[in-house]
């Protein structure tokens, strides 16, 4: 039983698509953009002096858009100073480049202007097809309306966000994430984990070219995401994907129309294998198998952008649902290495 439940999980592929049918102009349509970035070469050809990067928490969602373990995501800034017209957001990408002790997985988040030029900016994360978008610390753009109160919920509507200039500007208010911002809420995050963090403390890095930084940019890029493509139009982009494997993946059409978002070959990621028995793989296998047959997996289990019937945003709770077993679980390791700790030391 446990071979067919743990094939089932390792088998299971959805699509995806988000709710409003929507697909607004910051979505990632292109294949190889939503699997690799550009290249630093390209960076040096365009004429970039400088370039911004700073971390950012992962909403466990964005595993149901991950392909082979890997992905890029939108990410948009606004300032008042540059106004709030759609074509004065700054724009940016983010990829997946590691997951910390605690199994918060971290996006690096890539903006090609200096850090003083983004230093009142603030930050929003989109999903792929940008049908949904996150603050920097990984919560969902989304306010309920206070108990006992007449408010209606205030969220992420694309359609709106692209017409409506007075709720753009609303929507960053609420939820967008300057630097400064991002900065507090990592020292809360280390204060909630027992580590007090410097007064200093950040995560938000700028990087001149032909400096000794721009040189370590290139190797710990090397390393994060170690193949090149050299791709139709002659631009050079770096991406965690063999190059065998991603030239099919690159020239595939995503089905990016209304309602039929799909992208191939989704493996659910079973995170919390390596820390637990056979019960708890058996758990997950159900809720994934369960939430799959809700969404209508077709009967192949194959779900190919082309005829699949399931939504891959359908299943968000569920990831939502393995990565905070997944966090539990290092909770609890955690704490039996203090105990471990306590007993040395006190022999």
């Amino acid at each position: 039983m446990r071979r067919v439940i743990l094939l089932l999980v390792v088998l299971i592929m959805v699509g995806c698509a988000s709710t409003n049918g929507y697909l607004p102009k910051h979505a990632i349509t292109d294949p190889a953009e939503g699997i690799s970035i550009p290249h630093p070469v390209e960076l040096e050809k365009s004429g970039v002096k400088a370039f911004t990067n700073f971390t950012a928490i992962m909403s466990p969602d964005f595993w149901t858009e991950i392909v082979a373990g890997g992905g890029v995501f939108p990410i948009l800034g606004y300032s008042e100073k540059a106004g709030k017209e759609l074509g004065n957001l700054q724009k940016g990408y983010c990829y997946i480049a590691d997951v910390n002790w605690w199994g918060d997985f971290l996006l690096q988040c890539t903006f090609v202007n200096s850090k003083i030029e983004l230093a009142d900016t603030k930050f929003v994360i989109f999903n792929r097809d940008a049908g949904w978008a996150y603050k920097l610390n990984g919560q969902e753009a989304y306010q309920a309306p206070a108990e006992g109160t007449d408010e209606k919920p205030f969220g992420y509507d694309a359609s709106k966000f692209e017409s409506d200039d007075e709720y753009r500007e609303k929507f960053f208010e609420k939820f967008g994430m300057t630097f400064k911002q991002s900065n507090q809420f990592f020292k809360n995050y280390f204060l909630e984990k027992g580590i007090v963090s410097d007064d200093n403390l950040t995560s938000v890095s700028e990087v001149v070219l032909g400096t000794p930084e721009w040189e370590a940019y290139k190797t710990k890029l090397a390393f994060s995401l170690p193949f090149n493509y050299k791709l139709a139009n002659g631009q050079i982009r770096s991406g965690h994907i063999p190059l065998e494997a991603f030239k099919g993946i690159a020239v595939e059409d995503p089905g990016f129309t209304s309602g039929k978002r799909f992208v191939k070959d989704l493996r659910i990621p079973l995170l919390a294998l390596p820390l637990t028995g056979i019960a708890y793989p058996a758990m997950i296998g159900v809720s994934l198998a369960t939430s799959a047959l809700i969404a209508g997996v077709d009967d192949s289990w194959t779900g190919y952008f082309a005829r699949a019937k399931v939504i891959r945003w359908q299943l968000a709770p569920t990831f939502r649902q393995v990565v905070a077993i997944y966090k539990e679980l290092l909770k609890a390791r955690d704490a039996r290495n203090r105990q471990l700790e306590d007993e040395l030391s006190n022999r």
